[in-house]
């Protein structure tokens, strides 16, 4: 089940024309600094997620408003992680900023571990110079209702 998403949307989309764009993951910030390691001891920074979060993955731009991507990255519990996601920009600050929402299924959470997938829906901003054929998403992913914090997360993307 948890990879019948990304499938699907591999299939479907090379069939409709768009902009591709690599996304390369990099960094995360966690907004509830305060929290324990899980073993209960305290880590010399007092903090235990990791917040270098190597991905790679793709999005298919439909339009100036409406995407599909997927991929995988090494997530804040030091797991492989898969997305598959939509996104729908419809604020558009100039040519090259945008902001809108992403809803899509991510895989590797322990804590969702019983379900497989856990849904997130996010605000996201993003900056796409296309002349330069680069561009960055900033995702704010809020705190879900299972035990866990908000985060900020930083993503490169080219234009192929």
């Amino acid at each position: 089940m948890r990879y019948s998403v990304a499938l699907l949307l591999l299939l479907c989309a090379p069939a409709v024309h768009g902009e591709d764009w690599l996304t390369l993951g990099g960094v995360s910030y966690h907004l509830a600094r305060h929290n324990k390691p899980s073993n209960g001891t305290e880590q010399e920074n007092g903090y235990d997620q990791n917040e270098v979060n190597p991905e790679i993955g793709w999005e298919r731009r439909f339009s100036d408003y409406h995407s599909i991507g997927f991929g995988g990255y090494r997530n804040s519990e030091n797991h492989n992680s898969l997305y598959a996601s939509y996104g729908y920009r419809p604020i558009r600050l100039n040519q090259s900023v945008s902001a809108g929402f992403v809803a899509g299924l991510v895989t590797g959470y322990e804590r969702y571990r019983r379900y497989g997938v856990m849904p997130v829906v996010a605000p996201v901003m993003s900056f796409e110079y296309r002349k330069n054929r680069l561009g960055m998403d900033i995702i704010l992913i809020p705190k879900p209702p299972i035990n866990e914090e908000a985060v900020v997360i930083f993503r490169l993307k080219y234009l192929y």
